[in-house]
């Protein structure tokens, strides 16, 4: 793993490189770590290679210079890299993230945390993925060779038949959902499971100025609610406007109370039986796989939200004007999982629409067609 420590101070320098030596012994995968002292060595570093598999820099430079820039010089050239910084005057204007993995403070945390923390990086598969020398490059490489080439005469014939202002920007806009359609195709590996931190997208500030689907929103109670309305009610018009001006939201309930209002509870003094305890737990494992009860959908704890089960009976409708005042966006900034979000809104669909049709009598017309299987 390549690391490029950007360091004035001989002594920290010193003690980065003692803790790496330490750490690669008896390691199958080991650090190999570049030092740069001033700013336009660490910036010429970046600007001719992508090769990094981590940067640690110190945001205090000589000559008034900040490690900053360096931040930015990779948010500028799009490198997707894991940058630490560590600082040694704690102020609040240290407390700068801009992509960064973490900030920590000088003599704070030992050396060997920071390692650990560029390995797990490593080792999660995150630089494997979207690193600047990742899986998604490989990818892209074959979207472009294999699924955007061959077609582009008929991506150029498109642009003949919109109008000449806006051929560039219907175009760029069609390709890179076409884009996005063949990564998650070629990117998707069905699994039985999925772990709970797949259930929610991380919204960026600029993307939560207004309600969205699947957001999770919270009152002055703390009390949480799922945003179920369908994505075109909440399309942004060219206007700025929504096409509608109601949300529809559903309150998402403890997950603990809700268990226990399905179970069998026991008296005071006494035991519940077996069968008891195995009915109960017969209703956890349909509640949480989202069979049983239909008026329920279970979502996840993680991160600062708790996670709950959606109560499709207490459904309210609400002016969009109460978003960011009576309704905010909660802590985690989390928005459901776009295929998550499509199943709880077929769920609720299912519920309100469950009387279904009057049987039909089958069997005056089924009978002839498989005679003898039955």
């Amino acid at each position: 793993m390549k690391v490029l420590l950007i360091e004035d101070n001989d002594n920290d320098i010193q003690a980065f490189q003692d803790s790496v030596t330490s750490w690669n012994i008896g390691k199958a995968e080991t650090f190999e770590v570049e030092v740069s002292k001033t700013l336009d060595d660490a910036l010429s570093k970046v600007n001719q290679s992508n090769e990094w598999d981590g940067i640690v820099l110190d945001l205090k430079l000589p000559n008034g210079t900040n490690g900053r820039d360096v931040v930015n010089r990779l948010n500028e050239l799009y490198l997707r890299v894991p940058v630490i910084i560590l600082t040694g005057t704690p102020s609040e204007n240290d407390d700068y993230q801009g992509g960064c993995l973490k900030t920590l403070k000088k003599g704070e945390q030992q050396i060997s945390d920071i390692l650990e923390l560029l390995w797990d990086c490593k080792r999660s598969g995150l630089m494997d993925l979207i690193g600047g020398k990742g899986l998604f490059e490989k990818h892209l490489k074959t979207v472009f060779d294999k699924c955007i080439v061959p077609r582009f005469d008929e991506w150029r014939d498109m642009m003949k038949t919109v109008e000449p202002d806006k051929a560039d920007t219907v175009t760029s806009e069609a390709l890179s959902r076409h884009v996005l359609t063949c990564l998650g195709l070629l990117l998707s590996n069905d699994t039985e499971k999925i772990q709970p931190e797949e259930c929610y997208v991380l919204l960026p500030d600029d993307a939560i100025s207004c309600p969205r689907p699947g957001m999770i929103l919270k009152d002055s109670n703390e009390i949480h609610y799922l945003v179920l309305n369908p994505a075109c009610d909440l399309a942004i018009r060219p206007d700025g406007g929504a096409n509608s001006d109601v949300m529809l939201l559903v309150p998402i309930d403890s997950e603990g109370d809700t268990l226990k209002s399905l179970m069998q509870a026991p008296a005071a003094g006494v035991t519940l039986t077996s069968k008891q305890k195995k009915h109960n737990a017969g209703i956890r494992e349909n509640a949480y796989k989202n069979k049983e009860p239909i008026r329920f959908h279970w979502l996840p704890r993680c991160g600062k939200f708790g996670g709950g089960f959606v109560n499709f009976r207490d459904v309210f409708t609400c002016d969009s004007a109460k978003f960011g005042n009576e309704y905010i966006v909660c802590e985690s900034k989390f928005i459901v999982h776009p295929d998550v979000l499509k199943n709880i809104q077929s769920r609720f669909a299912n519920y309100y629409a469950r009387q279904g049709q009057p049987d039909i009598d089958f069997s005056r017309f089924s009978s002839e067609a498989i005679e003898g299987y039955l």
